[in-house]
């Protein structure tokens, strides 16, 4: 599980590492995955937004399409499997107002590009709900990765038919709404499908790249015969 994380500049280097630390035993020990962790310093002070249907004030399409172009750019359509933002609590702008409920974060699976596009906030004061929201939005994707990646529908595995309301946000029993650690058991359940459809995603990369190295070595065999070429041409039987 490879992720490129927009960090804010305003999160303290230590709590982040912290965090990082924490969420990788968390994936180990519940889902056996072995998490991959690229951070890229981001200033989030200000950032595009616009409301969206539920009447909330989140990070522009246009602007999540543009991070995650940059992404795809930087390292590979397949290079990474999840793109976080993450942005500390004093510049997110998705919060309550007098008008709104606000919210903490919202998934966006296969809507940028091959990716899992998670919009987090940094809760300044409890890191366990900082935990909670990454861990919460990240766990909205798993049921579009497997079905995506392997063709498995995970919803009669779970004895459920809608993932996103009744596991990630606990409408049915025994499963809770995800504020922290909530529904490892299910992790234990669905581990093997997670690590197969994170393992295609990292074939898929190898690939691509082994498919640009040969497109690279044909490129190059075609310009040394046709230099080849040019040196060693002929007109007609010269006399000298």
């Amino acid at each position: 599980m490879r992720t490129v994380i927009y960090k804010d500049k305003k999160i303290p280097e230590a709590e982040y590492r912290s965090l990082l630390a924490d969420y990788t035993k968390y994936l180990e020990d519940n889902a056996g995955l072995k998490p991959i962790f690229w951070t890229v310093e981001w200033n989030f002070t200000d950032y595009p937004t616009e409301i969206d249907t539920d009447g909330d004030d989140v990070m522009r399409p246009t602007f999540m399409k543009e991070l995650s172009e940059m992404v795809e750019l930087h390292y590979g359509k397949y290079g990474t499997d999840n793109i976080v933002t993450l942005i500390h609590e004093d510049n997110w702008k998705s919060g309550r107002t007098a008008t709104r409920k606000g919210i903490w974060g919202t998934n966006y699976s296969y809507s940028y590009g091959p990716y899992h596009f998670q919009y987090c906030r940094w809760d300044k004061k409890n890191p366990a709900n900082t935990f909670g929201t990454l861990n919460h939005e990240q766990d909205h994707s798993y049921d579009s990765l497997i079905k995506v990646e392997l063709g498995v529908n995970i919803n009669p595995l779970l004895g459920v038919s809608h993932y996103d309301k009744e596991v990630t946000h606990g409408g049915t029993a025994p499963y809770k709404y995800i504020k922290y650690q909530e529904n490892k058991e299910k992790l234990k359940v669905i581990a093997p499908y997670l690590q197969t459809a994170y393992a295609k995603r990292a074939e898929r990369h190898v690939e691509a790249i082994n498919g640009l190295q040969t497109t690279i070595i044909s490129l190059l065999e075609k310009v040394v015969y046709y230099l080849k070429a040019k040196k060693n041409k002929k007109v007609g039987n010269p006399t000298t």
